[in-house]
Formats: C-alpha cells, sequence, structure tokens
C-alpha cells in the first residue's frame, strides 16, 4: 500500500513539475494601424535670400571692433577683497598631526617623545595635557596626504598611532 501510495506521490510532482516548464503564450496586440503626422513639427529649411554667398562672404567688409562694456573686474575685486578679509581674521588652520601616545602617566609620556625621537630624527613631537590625560602628537600637516606618509613610518613602532584632525594657530 505504501508502494503504490509512492508511486502516486511520485506521479503527481512529475505532472505537477511538467505543467510548471510548459511555455506559456502571452496574447499581443498589434498597433499597425497606428500612424501620427509630425512634419507640422520639422522646421521649414528653405533657402533665405538675404544670406551671403560664398562668393559674397570673401569680399565682406572689415567690422570695427567695439570694446566690451560692463566688466566684472570691480565686482570680482570687492569678492576677493572680502575672502582676503576674512581669511585675515582667521586664527587658526585645519590640518592634521598623528597621535602616538595617549595615556594617564607623565613618564610613559616622555618615554614616547624619546622614541619618536629616535624613530625619526627631524620629527618634534609634544607632549599636551589636558587633565588628566597625556598625549604625544607629531607634527603639523595641511593636508592628510603629507601627514599619511609620515604616520605609515611611526605605525610600524607605535601600533596605537593615530592620524588625527586638528587645528593649528597662525599667529
Amino acid at each position: 500500500m505504501s508502494s503504490l501510495r509512492n508511486k502516486i506521490l511520485l506521479l503527481a510532482v512529475v505532472v505537477v513539475t511538467m505543467y510548471a516548464c510548459t511555455p506559456k503564450t502571452v496574447k499581443t496586440t498589434t498597433t499597425n494601424n497606428y500612424s501620427e503626422d509630425l512634419s507640422i513639427y520639422r522646421p521649414d529649411l528653405i533657402p533665405d535670400d538675404s544670406v551671403a554667398s560664398s562668393n559674397e562672404s570673401e569680399e565682406m567688409e572689415q567690422i570695427e571692433y567695439v570694446a566690451p562694456t560692463g566688466h566684472l573686474k570691480t565686482e570680482l575685486d570687492s569678492v576677493v577683497a572680502l575672502t582676503t578679509y576674512y581669511n585675515d581674521q582667521k586664527d587658526y588652520v585645519e590640518g592634521y598631526t598623528i597621535q602616538v601616545y595617549t595615556g594617564t602617566s607623565r613618564d610613559d609620556a616622555n618615554k614616547a617623545q624619546v622614541k619618536v625621537y629616535s624613530v625619526l630624527g627631524q620629527a618634534s613631537p609634544w607632549v599636551d595635557y589636558r587633565q588628566p590625560v597625556y598625549k604625544v602628537k607629531v607634527g603639523k600637516y595641511y593636508t592628510k596626504i603629507e601627514a599619511n606618509k609620515l604616520y605609515r613610518q611611526l605605525k610600524k613602532k607605535f601600533p596605537n598611532a593615530l592620524l588625527i584632525p586638528q587645528r593649528f594657530r597662525l599667529k
């Protein structure tokens, strides 16, 4: 009995699968009767007699030079002057620095500063203290690309080094 039930179930699955795989036909409507006249929107290309022919264009008279009016020079000068004024008022510039140490120990901060001197002789690291955290930072860079060169060198000796944005005083 169980064998007959399995055969009937298998036959049902095969029939359903074959029905699902048969191609479906979709009825489409044809639009062969459609027509539209768009000639009213086309430009007319009728030759105009007022246009000079190629022979006449060679004999055209010279046109007198007319100096342009309505220069923007004064307006642009005022915009440049305002920009210069606002830039002169700034006391800082946006840039990047590399932070090689952060912690609460002053001795560890000084050790990190000495280690930076040993790794990079030309660098001038400084210790920034904001209670209760000591931070050792190196370099003042205007762009991230400039800072990234030194950051890669320091990352080998200081795995916790960070490239951070910082404002630098100009005056």
